[in-house]
């Protein structure tokens, strides 16, 4: 309610908006919270969202959000996504490819095969 007058006006905008959003979506799963420390908590940001950037609010929610709920969202309990593997090769002979390792362990170990594999480029060579 504190934000919607505030957007009604004109005060803050779809950014402000987002982080103040997101923040209460955060804090209303925490059980121990009552409705008066929510909304007292949405009136706050609402306010400073009036005389604040959308990046200051989130810092500023950053903190509020980690003194209301010291333990932090619970871990997801989805498996992480897979690692992803797309190229390309091209009419000319190219190969352009994206690939993203997860695990910090197998990104190291393809990080220093390629390099041991791959000659430096030429102006690494020159200079």
């Amino acid at each position: 309610p504190a934000t919607s007058s505030y957007v009604d006006d004109g005060t803050v905008g779809d950014g402000h908006v987002e982080v103040i959003r997101d923040t209460m979506i955060r804090l209303r799963r925490v059980e121990d919270l009552d409705e008066e420390v929510l909304a007292t908590t949405e009136q706050q940001l609402a306010t400073l969202a009036a005389t604040h950037s959308p990046i200051a609010l989130k810092g500023a929610a950053s903190v509020i959000a980690d003194r209301l709920d010291p333990d932090g969202a619970a871990p997801s309990e989805d498996p992480p996504p897979p690692d992803e593997l797309s190229y390309t090769r091209r009419r000319n002979g190219d190969l352009h490819a994206k690939l993203i390792l997860r695990d910090p362990v197998s990104a190291e170990l393809f990080d220093q095969a390629i390099r041991a594999a791959t000659l430096p480029p030429e102006s690494a060579a020159l200079a």
